[in-house]
């Protein structure tokens, strides 16, 4: 007899490495488990049989989510038609909330089983959501420590399953080895560029970045750059800054050890910046979105900072430079404070060491996975 089916959805490229951890956790309680869904290339890796690839979901905005808005809901209408026919024993939806909350609603109608992990954050934006999560989501998984009594207040079941990152983030080597591996002079300073995944936020931000990495490369001694391309899609919209002056080297994935490997950082917000706390690099938080996405935003939001570190902190330690204030020159000061200034870089640091405490002992992919198995009736098989 044939073993049971999930559904796993994910949308992005750090929803889709969380998401297969996860899934190689259940499979160690339930070998026979099979997985279909969407996802990307390491959801691939541990077996997932794909409709869709997350290049097709991983936009910012309202501006840049609308030319795509018909191929979107297309997808979501097969999506549909797979789960009332294919019937999963769980729907597992992971962070995408803008296309995993239809999702849910969807397979709730349907009388499927829903468990949403990386939950939506509507304690920062957006807090019309938790009606719908209310209705829809039968097990939310979260991974920060306040949200689980959030989402509680609010009539949803939750679990604080910890962040996993706390495990994944792991560089491969030390910094110094790594600068030789990565082909980085160790004699000159190292700047890491973190343009986010997603082609809108590189598209958003270069303009920002080539201008702020021009201004420090005449400084003495000159700095290099390195820059991860989240994806190989992104290698084209990346290659402005390989060219001269500032010869950065462009490396296809590979995030955590570039970090390890620089002095200080420029990272979009979103999850890097956990990442990049809890490698513990100095760093700048940037980010832009379109004239339109960025107005509709600032109605919905409920939080005083954009980055996680600040946000799990309560206080400003990260430098944001948001939208109009995210210019060359404001850039470009901040790296060079931690650059002449290895006290302030210090200090940074040992927030981030703050940030790592905060997340919790780390095997949150097993304690979520033995969630859901409690949640499908697998948990003592």
């Amino acid at each position: 007899m044939p073993g049971p089916e999930i559904f796993i959805s994910a949308g992005e490229v750090s929803g889709d490495q969380h998401a297969a951890a996860l899934l190689t956790e259940l499979r160690r309680l339930r070998p026979d488990l099979s997985a279909w869904g969407v996802g990307g290339p390491r959801l691939a890796d541990a077996d997932q049989r794909q409709l869709a690839g997350i290049e097709q979901l991983s936009l910012v905005g309202i501006t840049e989510v609308l030319p795509r808005l018909g191929s979107i809901l297309s997808l979501l209408r097969r999506l549909g038609r797979e789960l009332k026919r294919r019937r999963p024993a769980i729907v597992l939806l992971v962070d995408a909330p803008d296309f995993n909350l239809r999702l849910a609603k969807a397979a709730h109608a349907l009388g499927l089983r829903v468990v949403y992990f990386i939950t939506p954050q509507v304690w920062a934006w957006r807090r019309g959501r938790l009606r719908d999560i209310r209705r829809t989501v039968d097990l939310a998984l979260c991974i920060l420590p306040f949200e689980e009594a959030f989402f509680t207040a609010a009539g949803v079941r939750a679990e604080y399953v910890g962040h996993p990152l706390v495990d994944l983030v792991r560089p491969s080597a030390p910094g110094v080895q790594l600068r030789a591996v990565l082909g980085l002079d160790p004699t000159r300073p190292v700047i890491a560029l973190l343009p986010g995944s997603r082609r809108s936020e590189v598209r958003a931000l270069l303009p920002s970045l080539l201008g702020a990495a021009t201004l420090l490369a005449r400084r003495t001694p000159r700095p290099q750059f390195v820059v991860p391309a989240a994806s190989p899609a992104l290698l084209p919209l990346l290659a402005p800054l390989a060219g001269e002056p500032l010869a950065a080297r462009i490396v296809e994935g590979r995030a955590w050890d570039c970090l390890a490997a620089a002095d200080a950082a420029v990272v979009a917000s979103g999850t890097a910046t956990l990442e990049t706390a809890l490698i513990g690099t100095p760093f700048v938080t940037v980010y832009r979105l379109s004239p339109l996405s960025h107005a509709i935003a600032m109605r919905l939001v409920h939080v005083r900072w954009a980055s996680l570190p600040n946000l799990l902190l309560g206080e400003p330690a990260v430098l944001e430079l948001i939208q109009n204030q995210c210019r060359p020159e404001t850039i470009a000061a901040e790296i060079e404070r931690f650059l002449d200034d290895p006290a302030a870089a210090v200090r940074l640091g040992n927030k981030c060491g703050k940030v790592r405490a905060l997340l919790g002992p780390g095997a949150a992919a097993a304690r979520a996975a033995a969630a859901v198995a409690r949640e499908a009736g697998w948990a003592g098989r």
